[in-house]
C-alpha cells in the first residue's frame, strides 16, 4: 500500500515539475508582441518582422494586431501569398475591424501588379548586367556611378520605381550604343522611341502599362 502511495506521489512530483518546465519553456507572447509594437512605432521594420513571427509562429491567435501587421510587412517584401493568408486569419480573428477588409483588399492591389514589377525587374537586370562591360570600356567609376545609384533603392524600397531610377544610368545606355552595330542603331532607337511614346500616352491618360 505504501510502494503504491508512493508511486502516485512520484507521479504527481513529476506530472508537476513537467509542467513547470512547460510553463517556464513557453515564450513570453505578450512581451514579445509589445516588443514588436515598439519597434514598429520606431520604424525598425526589420525588429518588428522579427517579433511578430516568432508570437504568429508560436500561437497565431495570441495577437490579431501581430497576425495585421505581419502580413503588412510580408506585403511589403512582396511575399504576397503569406501577406494574404495573415490578412484572411485577421479578418476570422476581427471580423468586425473594417481595417482588416481594407488591408486584405490593398495586399490583392498589391500582388495584382505583378506585370509592373516584371517591367522593372527587367530594367534592373539590364543596368546591372552592364556594369562589368561598362567599367571596361568607360571606367570604374561609371560602374560604381550605376552600382550607387541602383542597390540602395533596392534595399530600401524593392523593385517600387526601379525603372524610373534606372532609366537615368547613362552609362549603360553608352555602353550599350557602343556595343551594337551601326547597322542595328536605328532599329533599336525606333524601337525605343515607340515603347516610351506608347508607355507616355498610358500613364498621361491613366491607363495601366500591361
Amino acid at each position: 500500500m505504501r510502494a503504491r502511495t508512493a508511486t502516485r506521489l512520484g507521479a504527481l512530483v513529476l506530472g508537476l515539475g513537467a509542467g513547470t518546465a512547460m510553463a517556464q519553456a513557453r515564450p513570453d507572447l505578450g512581451a514579445i508582441a509589445t516588443r514588436g509594437d515598439a519597434a514598429w512605432e520606431s520604424q525598425n521594420h526589420d525588429a518588428a518582422f522579427a517579433a511578430y513571427d516568432s508570437v504568429v509562429r508560436a500561437d497565431s491567435a495570441a495577437s490579431s494586431r501581430a497576425v495585421y501587421r505581419l502580413g503588412t510587412l510580408k506585403s511589403w517584401r512582396n511575399q504576397f501569398r503569406d501577406a494574404i493568408a495573415l490578412h484572411q486569419l485577421y479578418v476570422r480573428l476581427e471580423p468586425r475591424d473594417l481595417e482588416g477588409k481594407v488591408g486584405l483588399g490593398r495586399v490583392y492591389a498589391y500582388a495584382s501588379q505583378f506585370p509592373i514589377d516584371l517591367l522593372n525587374v527587367s530594367a534592373v537586370i539590364f543596368v546591372l548586367a552592364t556594369t562589368w562591360p561598362v567599367a571596361r570600356r568607360l571606367g570604374l567609376a561609371y560602374a560604381v556611378f550605376i552600382l550607387i545609384n541602383m542597390l540602395p533603392p533596392l534595399a530600401a524600397g524593392g523593385l517600387l520605381s526601379a525603372g524610373r531610377f534606372s532609366s537615368v544610368l547613362f552609362p549603360a545606355f553608352v555602353w550599350f550604343a557602343h556595343a551594337l552595330p551601326a547597322r542595328q542603331r536605328p532599329g533599336w532607337l525606333a524601337g525605343f522611341m515607340a515603347v516610351q511614346a506608347l508607355n507616355a500616352a498610358l500613364f498621361y491618360t491613366w491607363r495601366p502599362m500591361y
